[in-house]
């Protein structure tokens, strides 16, 4: 890492936002800690002491360590590396971190011969300085989504990105591609097939993927979308505590 000034280290917390800090050369082989500030809280708004919160141990610190191999360049300047740490606490696992889940959830499907295949989508809105001290839409025709070439990226822009992204040893499979369109609002065919095929094969449970299963973007807008569809107004609900309060 003798390369690198600073090491850039980002992890996702329990709920899988961003986290990051960075970390001066000299000092980035310690790793650095991060608060495990996990609340449950219930209808008037009171903290609950839940298994894993470590209320009541003083919100206790996660590690948040690194491989040196796995630093990479980074994609600020040439004398910041990034590399993406693991949380630890006691010297184990931090067990509610969300890449230790996700870790976990691969080595399981690994067990049932099934292999995980990661793709990231950027959508981002780029802006370029428009000489009065402010800041204007990028100068590009109105076709960057759906086209390609120098009709749609006079500037090289995309041919920037992505040889930035190979040096920072991020490969990209396609930019303007067919597959990088929004999906079907119930989620793409070939996905809900799977759906059906693992319901089938592992619960014995025939459904019909083209009406008895909707891809949503998260548990909320599951949760949502069910209890919509099934309760009346006047209708009880019982919800149990703790619970995410959103």
């Amino acid at each position: 890492m003798d390369e690198y000034d600073r090491i850039r280290v980002v992890w996702a917390d329990h709920l899988g936002i961003a986290r990051g800090k960075y970390l001066p050369i000299r000092l980035a082989e310690r790793g650095t800690m991060h608060c495990v500030a996990t609340f449950a809280l219930g209808y008037d708004r009171s903290m609950i002491p839940a298994p894993g919160s470590y209320l009541l141990e003083g919100l206790k610190d996660a590690h948040s360590g690194f491989d040196p191999a796995d630093v990479r360049p980074s994609w600020e300047d040439d004398r910041t590396g990034v590399v993406v740490g693991h949380l630890t606490m006691d010297g184990e696992p931090y067990p509610y971190a969300a890449r230790h889940s996700l870790q976990k959830a691969v080595a399981d499907w690994a067990a049932f011969g099934l292999h995980a295949k990661v793709g990231i989508e950027l959508e981002a809105y780029v802006l370029e300085p428009d000489g009065d001290g402010g800041w204007r839409r990028w100068n590009s025709p109105r076709a960057v989504v759906y086209g390609t070439g120098r009709t749609t990226d006079p500037d090289g822009l995309i041919d920037e990105i992505t040889r930035r992204a190979e040096a920072c040893g991020f490969p990209i499979e396609s930019i303007n591609g067919g597959l990088n369109q929004y999906p079907p609002l119930p989620g793409m065919p070939v996905l809900r097939e799977a759906i059906a095929a693992h319901q089938q094969r592992f619960y014995d449970i025939e459904l019909d993927p083209a009406t008895e299963i909707v891809v949503t973007a998260g548990a909320t807008e599951a949760l949502a979308g069910a209890l919509l569809g099934m309760l009346d107004a006047g209708d009880e609900v019982i919800v149990f505590e703790p619970m995410y309060d959103s």
